[in-house]
């Protein structure tokens, strides 16, 4: 069961590098959360998935659909919301709402559908959970989260949005903690799937048994 799960849902899991290079390095733990933490959710045109203001729960991946993405601006000279950022469409094979996962979050905007959309929506509870349960795997995730929150921190107030972490280059900063390039074909999710026998032989690294540190809150100063 769990090995089907991971098939069916670690190709859209895996759009996003962090998840793509971890399944290299620990298969165990990305197929617990394909398999605890994954969730569908249907969207008709105009329903709305959260708000500005909303607690966030989830990172999502958009599997099917298009939604829209806008935020209000606050004024410096009245504090009030006074202009309104250039809509971003979001399609599927892309993601958003990364940030819960490492770090409290609230959401900066409005996540509309603008067709009937499917996505995967990934539990960060259950995540933080599954890397606290297997603490010799947290090594990287550890790593990467304090890269994010440190990014957010820098980001200025009025910059923050839900679309992406504040990381200039993913790819780069992935490479460094994987040490693995997730551009590389050989690393692609349908390449890797093809690695693993259905007979349960599985590639695995040895990583240093770490502690998992309490994840950074992101600061609101």
């Amino acid at each position: 069961m769990m090995e089907l799960r991971f098939e069916q849902l670690y190709p859209t899991l895996s759009k996003h590098p962090f998840f793509l290079c971890c399944a290299q390095v620990n298969l165990t733990i990305v197929q617990k959360v394909c398999q605890e933490s994954l969730s569908k959710v249907f969207l008709c045109e105009g329903d709305v998935l959260f708000n500005a203001g909303d607690s966030a729960w989830a990172m999502y991946f958009v599997e099917h659909g298009i939604l829209v993405y806008g935020r209000q601006r606050t004024s410096s000279l009245n504090g009030r919301s006074s202009a309104v950022d250039i809509p971003t469409t979001v399609k599927a094979g892309q993601w958003f709402c990364e940030h819960v996962l490492w770090t409290p979050w609230e959401h900066r905007g409005q996540m509309r559908a603008l067709t009937e959309t499917r996505l995967l929506a990934l539990d960060a509870d259950i995540f933080k959970e599954i890397l606290s349960n297997n603490r010799v795997a947290a090594q990287q995730p550890v790593t990467y989260a304090s890269e994010v929150v440190e990014s957010l921190n820098k980001t200025s107030r009025p910059d923050l949005n839900d679309l992406d972490c504040g990381l200039n280059s993913p790819d780069a900063v992935v490479r460094e903690v994987f040490n693995i390039d997730p551009a590389d074909e050989g690393w692609s999710s349908k390449a890797w799937i093809s690695k693993i026998s259905p007979a349960g032989n599985r590639i695995s690294r040895e990583v240093n048994s770490v502690r998992l540190s309490a994840m950074s809150d992101f600061s609101s100063s």
